[in-house]
């Protein structure tokens, strides 16, 4: 497998509460808690390491606890791994000591709209994230040497369909935005056809770095491990598929113990299903 990107979940502890958010596990016994522990999974993912795969930091929020992920990060990098982080934006600063050594930062902004991201829960308290601070702290990053491309996730929900949040983006200088579909997990059943495409329709432009997923393209196509150190999969049904802990198995024989499809992986990185989405959409991708 090339060009692998490993999503480790190393927390689900977050300073935000988003309404939508599928990275629950009810407080397991998260790996982190051990240096000892990270770095023997470090060690193990490792294994089947090749130069083109990425090792990315994910949440919950990765960035709130600096003492505890910013030793696994440089551990990773000491071992030659390519390294990402995706985020929410709050705490980026505490990546500058890194950032020379990180090749992607993933933020993740469903709403410019600070009355909306409160309802939404992607808040503290009552504080958001406005535009001007996050362009502070992402060009902070850039001017300490940091030459990471940008991606953003804007994850479609019930709470911002109608919302127009992407053309906003181009003054970030962003290389890569996402637009995903709220997952259907727990009691919620996620959001309809028409507003998805509702959505698109007023945040789509093609001079944009602009890739979209469906809930099909994102069940069975992320490798992901989660807090415990067990590699999980996202189902059709919203449950985990999960394979036995990376503190006892090897990497490759717990790839086989979950529904991973690699050609699924593959095509969330070429154009051709955001095209098919765009026709469905739109009738023809020539758009705004």
């Amino acid at each position: 497998m090339n060009n692998l990107v490993v999503n480790w979940h190393i927390t689900e502890r977050c300073n935000y509460q988003c309404r939508f958010c599928f990275a629950k596990w009810n407080n397991q016994n998260e790996i982190w808690n051990s240096f000892d522990k990270a770095k023997f999974i470090l060690e193990n993912i490792n294994s089947i390491w090749k130069p083109s795969h990425r090792l990315n930091f994910v949440g919950g929020e990765p960035l709130l606890f600096p003492t505890r992920i910013i030793p696994i990060m440089e551990y990773a990098i000491a071992l030659g791994m390519n390294i990402s982080v995706q985020t929410n934006g709050t705490n980026l600063e505490i990546l500058a000591p890194l950032v020379r050594n990180i090749s992607q930062i993933g933020i993740s902004i469903d709403s410019w709209d600070s009355e909306r991201n409160k309802i939404i829960g992607r808040c503290c308290g009552v504080k958001t994230l406005n535009k001007d601070i996050l362009l502070y702290k992402i060009n902070s990053l850039r001017n300490a040497g940091g030459d990471f491309k940008l991606k953003i996730n804007t994850v479609v929900n019930e709470w911002n369909w109608d919302d127009v949040v992407i053309p906003q983006m181009e003054e970030l200088g962003c290389n890569r935005i996402k637009i995903l579909r709220q997952l259907p997990f727990g009691i919620s059943k996620g959001i309809s056809d028409e507003q998805f495409y509702t959505f698109i329709r007023c945040n789509y432009r093609e001079t944009l770095p602009i890739y979209v997923e469906d809930n099909d393209l994102m069940t069975e196509s992320y490798l992901m491990i989660a807090p415990n150190g067990k590699l999980f999969q996202n189902t059709s049904t919203g449950d985990y598929v999960y394979s036995a802990s990376l503190l006892s198995t090897n990497f490759s024989d717990a790839i086989k113990e979950i529904n991973f499809d690699i050609e699924k992986f593959d095509s969330r990185y070429k154009s051709d299903k955001t095209d098919f989405i765009l026709k469905k959409v739109f009738g023809t991708k020539n758009t705004a």
